[in-house]
């Protein structure tokens, strides 16, 4: 499957709100200090995505990996879902 440009764009937009809305969902945004989240989309022969997020909050929350782990799933899926729309 080929992707212009403007799909790339629109798959990064799609996975990085959808992880944004996942932390939201988990954690007052009066806690969160920082969050950053970077999504990396390479087409050679096949599409490669690499999705990192850096979270930081005012609270010692020991389930802060697992919300992560929960916003990168939370990306995943909604960049399937974006690739089988633009089918």
């Amino acid at each position: 499957m080929e992707l212009s440009s403007e799909q790339i764009e629109e798959i990064v937009k799609v996975a990085e709100k959808a992880a944004r809305k996942f932390v939201a969902s988990n954690i007052p945004s009066k806690e969160t200090e920082d969050l950053e989240i970077a999504v990396e989309v390479e087409t050679n022969d096949e599409l490669k995505v690499d999705i990192e997020i850096g979270l930081d909050t005012l609270s010692d929350g020991s389930n802060q990996r697992e919300i992560v782990e929960g916003a990168v799933e939370a990306a995943h899926m909604a960049i399937r879902s974006e690739l089988n729309r633009l089918r």
